[in-house]
């Protein structure tokens, strides 16, 4: 695949797969926290909900913030907002208030939706520099992450 050998392709595929990865990682050890660690098991749909809703909700602002300013600008906000919900969360436990549980959720939601709106508004911008670069236009790039 001629795609590869473009470096900033090869750069964008470690941050697409990266954010991918974090996600569901993320989504997968929480089922585990809210079950083992802190014994809440049925709270997890609503957790989980509160985490997808917070992605719906910000995704319109990070847009919004990426044009006006750069695109790594959300991403930067956002996983600062990530970190925050990670580190908060250490300090949970099966007698920590729901609210705190919940909070931790949608703070995470900042993270998480910018991890899925960064990696896709940039691949263009990779297919442009490959054209720039090679002389010729190709549409390989959309191809690799969805094929048909």
């Amino acid at each position: 695949m001629q795609v590869f050998r473009n470096r900033a392709f090869r750069i964008y595929s470690g941050i697409f797969i990266s954010c991918q990865t974090a996600v569901d990682f993320l989504t997968t050890l929480f089922i585990y926290y809210l079950t083992s660690c802190i014994k809440r098991p049925n709270e997890f749909p609503i957790v989980l909900g509160t985490l997808l809703i917070t992605q719906l909700i910000v995704m319109p602002f990070n847009i919004k913030i990426a044009k006006k300013y750069t695109k790594t600008t959300p991403l930067k906000f956002g996983f600062t907002m990530w970190i925050i919900a990670l580190i908060t969360s250490i300090f949970l436990n099966p007698s920590s208030p729901k609210f705190l549980v919940y909070l931790v959720a949608f703070l995470s939601g900042f993270g998480t939706s910018v991890s899925v709106l960064v990696p896709w508004s940039i691949l263009p911008e990779i297919a442009d520099v490959d054209e720039i670069i090679t002389k010729r236009e190709e549409k390989e790039f959309m191809q690799v992450w969805q094929p048909s």
